[in-house]
C-alpha cells in the first residue's frame, strides 16, 4: 500500500509589479499511510516569483511555512 495524498489549495495571486508578482496558498492535504494511518496536514505559503523571457517563473522569496493567522476567503 502507498501513501495516496488528495492536496487542495486556493491560491490568491496579488498585484504585480512588471516581472514580479506575489502570491499566497492556503493548503491541505488529506493522505493514508502505507500502514493506514489517515493524515491531515494543513499550512499558508507565500511566495515573490519573477517572470523569465519564455513565460515560466522563478522563485525569489519562497515562504513554504508562512505565519500568522490569516485565511485566503
Amino acid at each position: 500500500m502507498s501513501v495516496r495524498p488528495d492536496p487542495r489549495a486556493h491560491r490568491w495571486t496579488g498585484p504585480a509589479t512588471g516581472d514580479i508578482v506575489a502570491w499566497a496558498d492556503e493548503w491541505i492535504i488529506k493522505a493514508t499511510s502505507p500502514d493506514g494511518t489517515a493524515l491531515d496536514m494543513s499550512g499558508v505559503s507565500s511566495d515573490v516569483l519573477r517572470r523569465r523571457p519564455d513565460g515560466t517563473h522563478i522563485y525569489l522569496v519562497d515562504n513554504p511555512t508562512a505565519t500568522g493567522t490569516a485565511t485566503l476567503d
